[in-house]
């Protein structure tokens, strides 16, 4: 009888590290929930893998289970808390829930660790301005431009910042350096048509207003149909 030896060998790495490139292709083809069944699968074979976590938390977060995603993202920074990006989507958690404290201090953290993050300081400025930290908020919507500096979205938010600090002119500087970059913002010519209302210029307002509505903006057409016919 000729015996044979026989080799055991552990599938679980490989096989969850293809569960995972599975689940990442489904993520970047925004087919969430099959990839939140794949990156499932790769965390129930290798729960060790910190990374598996985090992408499941990201998927979670883009099927608005916002709970699932929550409790995903407090378990990669309790295992990695030098994780800027988990902090980052952990405050942007918290402020979909309106914990904007907790939104703060995670925005906050995710900057301490990558201090080339403009999109952080963006969401903290907002964060600040849904708490009427006007110069909190200005300041960070200014980091955010320091660090990016074509970003239409912070020059917006500026102007948002400007605006109910009753600095009008600023305002309309901000709005329009905005759509110098992104002239396809249909919010951002709905707050400028309402800044030059404010400056008594009609003609102006009407025609961002009309701009507004021309791209989407579900408000602009009241106000152009109140103010301009």
């Amino acid at each position: 009888m000729v015996l044979f030896p026989v080799f055991l060998f552990s599938q679980g790495p490989a096989e969850s590290d293809k569960h995972y490139q599975q689940g990442s292709l489904y993520l970047q083809s925004k087919m969430y929930n099959e990839a939140a069944m794949e990156f499932q699968k790769a965390v129930d074979l290798d729960p060790n893998i910190i990374e598996y976590h985090k992408k499941l938390g990201e998927t979670y977060e883009r099927l608005c289970e916002v709970s699932k995603a929550i409790a995903k993202f407090q378990y990669v920074i309790k295992h990695n808390p030098f994780d800027a990006d988990s902090h980052f989507f952990l405050g942007n958690l918290y402020f979909r829930r309106k914990r904007t404290g907790e939104a703060i201090e995670e925005f906050k953290k995710a900057i301490e660790l990558d201090t080339n993050f403009p999109q952080a300081h963006l969401n903290l400025g907002t964060a600040y301005h849904k708490q009427k930290q006007l110069e909190q908020a200005k300041i960070e919507f200014e980091n955010a431009i320091r660090l990016k500096s074509d970003y239409a979205r912070a020059y917006t938010k500026l102007g948002n910042v400007y605006f109910d600090k009753s600095m009008i002119d600023k305002a309309i500087s901000a709005y329009h350096t905005s759509l110098e970059y992104d002239p396809s913002s249909d919010f951002t010519y709905y707050n400028l048509g309402n800044a030059y209302l404010l400056k008594g210029d009609l003609d102006r307002a009407c025609f961002n207003w009309l701009r507004a509505a021309g791209l989407g903006d579900k408000y602009a057409n009241g106000l152009f149909s109140k103010h301009c016919k």
